[in-house]
């Protein structure tokens, strides 16, 4: 805290960031900022008049890294705890000081790198100043941020408002603490679906947002918009509610808020490429939710504040299309690509394609086999009602793409039942409902090293056998690509199969043939109708 007789600056309240400040100059203050700002500079700080004068107050804000100077240029500010708006661009300006000081360079730039991070990581950046006019009128407090803020205050009471709901709202929802963080604040998590109809038929949707805390506040903001708009009277969102099951994790690092880190957890874990080593509580909460939800798809929310390439609104996204097995790489390139075209502004600064092995996404579909993309919603230049509007638009797009019925899937749904593929033959998750198909899916992807599919012939025969050493019985499929004409007899193990399905598509027609795999060999012959 820094004061005169007249003048107040302080940063000592939820999430503030603001390091001892030096007034150098009546109303003119400088200072650093604390956390690892390297990757994403974080300030909050207020101006309290006690004069009864309005005052034109100057910031200078040093030793940013110069190669994230650009997102920290567009702050807001809130006048006496009003709304936010943005501070004017003739009020903000940067200054290359061309000089130097020690980061520690983070673990996820050598992902993108490619590269092994070495054991000392910290080397010397360039740094820059940012410099603020903020005006303060008589008997006024002023808060300044890096963007909106969403602290953890916020969240608590917006939790305990959804808790007052009553009648028919008060039925579609369930708020649950899932765990606690390092520093033991809630972990909540909520459950919105139309219990009128039967949770085994409904595809499961799991969300999470604010694994980095301060700076991606609109990941919260676009958590919190997909809770509202499916609890709002909307038709579409009443459609959804009847046909998911959607679990929302608004904010996974409430420590890292509330002590304004930029990108870390209380411990200095980057928590979203921590599911490998989990080295954070914040991270085993998340992945035992995963297990217990066992979701069809997987959203994560962030929100990066890039403007200086691209076009507004600077919205990117994650869909793996380079980690992952070939078959559902063509599928999360697709769901991508439909994405691009249906949500406004996402892509408009990159789509990146390919995902960390440690980062949520990456291991939800490794532990699961469950589809899932990272979507960063941008708040630069843009107003929390549209941040809001496109985490939403984002969110309907993914449950159309849900809905839909893909070439070579018996039902709508997410494309992720293929498990093993093998010369034009699939082994897949099979099940009467959803929640037959999810278990079917994890069981066969989690035993996959146990289950061998060969494919072969004998005198006009197709003959394909399925060696498994499983543990207890599961469900699964055979999928072929057949000729229209084709009258086909399939025998398993010796003995007609009657439950053999053909469905018709765009993209052709298809055989599939109902298996039950345990420990032992499973002979499945093909041969036409004589």
């Amino acid at each position: 805290m820094s004061t005169d007789r007249s003048l107040v600056l302080s940063s000592n309240f939820e999430s503030g960031n603001c390091v001892n400040p030096v007034e150098i100059a009546p109303d003119h203050w400088q200072f650093k900022l604390h956390g690892d700002i390297i990757y994403e500079p974080w300030y909050f700080f207020e101006l309290k008049d006690f004069s009864g004068r309005d005052h034109e107050v100057k910031i200078d804000i040093i030793d940013i890294p110069t190669q994230v100077i650009n997102q920290a240029d567009r702050p807001v500010f809130q006048v006496n705890g009003g709304a936010w708006q943005r501070l004017s661009l003739d009020r903000v300006s940067t200054v290359n000081t061309e000089k130097k000081s020690v980061f520690e360079e983070p673990l996820v730039w050598f992902w993108e790198r490619e590269e092994e991070p070495p054991v000392d990581r910290r080397r010397e950046f360039s740094t820059s100043e940012l410099n603020l006019c903020i005006f303060v009128p008589a008997n006024s407090t002023v808060r300044v941020a890096c963007t909106y803020p969403f602290i953890y205050e916020q969240l608590v009471d917006w939790i305990n408002n959804l808790n007052g709901f009553s009648g028919e709202s008060k039925k579609l929802l369930k708020i649950e603490i899932i765990g606690k963080s390092e520093e033991s604040r809630d972990i909540f998590m909520i459950n919105l679906t139309d219990p009128v109809i039967a949770k085994k038929q409904k595809q499961v949707i799991l969300i999470t947002a604010r694994m980095h805390p301060s700076t991606e506040a609109s990941g919260s903001y676009s958590a919190q918009a997909i809770v509202d708009f499916l609890l709002s009277d909307s038709t579409r969102a009443k459609k959804i509610m009847n046909e998911y099951d959607v679990y929302v994790i608004p904010l996974v690092n409430p420590d890292g808020v509330v002590e304004g880190e930029p990108h870390y957890n209380s411990r200095d874990v980057d928590i979203w490429i921590d599911f490998e080593k989990k080295c954070s509580i914040e991270a085993w909460v998340v992945l035992e939710t995963m297990h217990k939800v066992n979701p069809d798809y997987y959203i994560d929310f962030h929100g990066w504040l890039h403007h200086s390439s691209g076009k507004w609104p600077y919205d990117g996204g994650y869909f793996d299309v380079q980690t992952v097995r070939e078959f559902d790489a063509f599928y999360n390139g697709k769901i991508a690509e439909a994405l691009k075209k249906r949500v406004n502004g996402l892509g408009s600064y990159a789509l990146y394609h390919r995902l960390d092995k440690p980062s949520s996404p990456a291991t939800v579909y490794r532990e699961l086999h469950t589809l899932a993309c990272a979507l960063e919603i941008n708040s630069v230049e843009s107003t929390v009602e549209e941040v809001k509007s496109r985490a939403v638009d984002s969110f309907i797009g993914i449950c159309e793409v849900m809905s839909w019925k893909w070439s070579g899937y018996p039902v709508p749904g997410v494309p992720n039942r293929i498990i093993i593929e093998n010369n034009g033959i699939a082994l897949m998750a099979w099940g009467d409902d959803y929640e037959e198909i999810r278990r079917s899916r994890v069981e066969l992807w989690r035993n996959l090293d146990r289950i061998k599919l060969e494919v072969g012939a004998e005198e006009n025969k197709k003959v394909l056998k399925i060696i498994s050493d499983l543990k207890r019985s599961v469900k699964a499929a055979l999928r072929w690509s057949i000729s229209q004409d084709n009258q086909l007899e399939v025998i398993v193990n010796e003995k007609i199969c009657k439950d053999s399905v053909v469905v018709e598509d765009n993209g052709g027609v298809w055989l599939f043939i109902p298996l039950e795999l345990k420990n032992k060999e499973t002979r499945v012959e093909i041969e036409r109708k004589k």
